[in-house]
């Protein structure tokens, strides 16, 4: 028993993490598995599975939408090319998770890159989830200063201090980052994608789909994923047209905020923005608050 391929999709709240799982996700053929919030100390059960359906459309192209079926949440495997001219309701998770999939798409948010393959999960990973022939990791990063805006705008209750959150949002950044420019090498057979360069670039992204030997189409990129409430600050009034989006200026809506201010003090989250985002060149004004 075995899957033909695993992939996981690795980044942090807000950082277009769940729009790359869902482009991916749609361009693999086969029968596929998602499983959303992974936890690396334990086996991932039917809470982490979430109700969607498959949904095509001319505005749209192929994209996934939650859904609830009989008024009640189920939890079902996501069948990505069920249908493929139209939309399939997926099936209730009654087939085994350790059952041989074409592909196995595991979503890992807010972890510390060597909290993901620590011993626990690489010991008991074939009994978790069944062995796969070839496992791709992909790393999602977003540059710290429209990602934090995100998370702040997000609506969540923060029951700590905010200080406190910009304290661990710095730290996981700062984690990301130095496994995206190489310092450390926690993940093997990486694929990095940089979210803002991916947003922006389809040159870039057919570079990455080549990458990773899946579909070279652009079906499901203009499509806002249908977590945590759409887009941070326009919700799903942009739905289709994701592109449209403005996300490279997000950080102004919190430039004044003092907490938010704690990003531009770092010196070492300072030079990998720089380095890997080419702000001091692509980001004239941002640049001009950082350095104010």
């Amino acid at each position: 028993m075995g899957n033909k391929r695993e992939i996981r999709v690795i980044g942090m709240r807000r950082s277009g993490h769940h729009a790359i799982v869902f482009w991916v996700g749609n361009h693999i053929d086969g029968d596929a598995l998602y499983i959303n919030d992974v936890y690396p100390h334990q086996k991932a059960e039917r809470q982490f599975t979430i109700p969607s359906k498959v949904v095509t459309s001319q505005s749209t192209g192929r994209s996934l939408e939650p859904c609830v079926i009989n008024n009640v949440d189920l939890h079902v495997t996501r069948d990505f090319y069920a249908k493929p001219c139209s939309f399939s309701m997926l099936k209730k998770y009654t087939r085994d998770i350790q059952q041989d999939w074409d592909c196995l798409l595991l979503s890992f948010e807010e972890w510390h890159i060597n909290d993901i393959d620590n011993n626990e999960f690489i010991e008991r990973h074939d009994e978790w989830y069944g062995r796969s022939k070839q496992i791709n990791n992909i790393l999602v990063l977003r540059d710290p200063f429209n990602c934090l805006a995100s998370v702040l705008k997000g609506g969540h209750y923060w029951p700590v201090p905010l200080k406190n959150v910009v304290d661990n949002f710095i730290d996981l950044w700062k984690n990301h980052a130095r496994e995206f420019i190489g310092q450390t090498k926690y993940l093997s057979n990486l694929t990095k994608i940089n979210f803002n360069k991916w947003h922006i670039h389809g040159g870039y992204r057919m570079t990455i789909m080549e990458r990773l030997n899946i579909k070279i189409d652009e079906s499901s990129f203009q499509y806002i994923p249908e977590f945590s409430n759409g887009s941070s600050f326009t919700g799903y009034d942009k739905q289709g047209m994701a592109s449209n989006l403005r996300l490279q200026d997000r950080w102004r809506s919190c430039q004044d905020l003092i907490e938010f201010k704690m990003l531009k003090q770092d010196k070492e989250l300072i030079d990998m923005s720089y380095e890997i985002f080419h702000i001091d060149k692509a980001y004239q004004d941002l640049k001009k608050w950082i350095e104010c």
